[in-house]
Formats: C-alpha cells, structure tokens, sequence
C-alpha cells in the first residue's frame, strides 16, 4: 500500500478532523481563551491525528506486504487464501472473508466437476466392458467355426477389442486404483 493511496482513502476522515479542530479554535478564540492554550491544544490534536494516522497506515503497510509477500512465492496464486491470517481492521476483515467465500465457491465448483467427470468415466468404463461382453461371445463363436470369413471376422474383432482397451485405459489414466490389468 502506498502512502498516497492511503491519503486517498482516509482524506475523508482527515478534512472532517481538521475542520473539528478550526471549530474547536473558533470556539476557544470566542471565550477569549490564552493563545498559547489554543495553539497547545491545536498541536495536541494535529500530532495525534498524526500517530492515529501513522499508527493505522502502518498495520494495512504490514498486513498487506505480507499478502503480497505470500502471494510471490505461490505457484498456484488461487491458494492464496489458505495463507492469509485474519487482519485485524475492518477492511482488511471484509477482503479476507470475500476472499473466504471466493476459495469456498471455487472449491465446490471443482467438487462439482470432480464428481461429473467421475461419473462419466464410471459411465465409460462400464460402457466398455458391456460391448466387451458381446465381442467376447462372438470371439468364441468364430473360434467354433473356423473358415476364411470367420478368421477374417476374428482380426476385426481383435481390431476393436484393442481399440476398446485403449479407450478403457485412457479412461481408467487417472484413477489407477481401478486398474485391474496385469502387467
């Protein structure tokens, strides 16, 4: 955070001080109080608006050097959330719950998908292994009757049962728990 767009941001809330304190002056000039009262009491209010102000610029500085930090070292910058602490000051609270609800939603999308994704390759394999039953009953009827057409017959056969376990495989990539295959 850079200190002008901190200025930025609180400009606000320090034109309303000052404009307390020009009051407060107006006042005190009005019941004739001692000048060098006035002036104390205006150097008072300046200098802890000022240590307010420093105070406060330098827990968002910290805080959001700090994110920033953790986010340049992460590879996967979505994952950002899980190392990010709570901040203690309101906005920096707000941020940190919109970023909260943000890695929620995110997570259930990719649950979301997980989930289709799983189904259709179950859809798939299961898919496979019915057109296998049939393959494997015509294999055995061709094997019963040999002759040129059914040899003929047996090669295309093996044609699409390779194909058919190349289509398994692929399906089966990236869960090899359900490998079932001997190497």
């Amino acid at each position: 955070m850079k200190t002008k767009d901190f200025f930025r941001m609180e400009y606000a809330q320090i034109l309303i001080y000052i404009v307390f304190l020009g009051l407060l002056e107006v006042l005190l000039f009005i019941f004739e109080v001692n000048y060098f009262l006035m002036i104390y009491l205006l150097l008072i209010g300046l200098i802890l608006e000022g240590v307010y102000l420093c105070q406060r610029y330098m827990k968002k500085y910290r805080y959001y050097k700090k994110v920033k930090a953790k986010l340049d070292i992460l590879e996967q910058k979505c994952m950002i959330t899980e190392m990010l602490e709570l901040p203690d000051f309101a906005e920096g609270e707000f941020l940190y719950e919109i970023l909260q609800t943000c890695n929620k939603s995110m997570n259930d999308e990719i649950l979301k998908y997980k989930i289709e994704a799983a189904g259709y390759r179950e859809y798939i394999e299961m898919w496979i292994h019915e057109v296998k039953t049939p393959l494997a009953a015509t294999r055995l009827i061709l094997e019963n009757h040999p002759s040129e057409i059914t040899r003929a017959m047996d090669e295309e056969m093996q044609q699409i049962n390779y194909y058919l376990e190349q289509a398994l495989y692929y399906a089966r990539s990236n869960s090899v728990e359900k490998d079932r295959t001997v190497l």
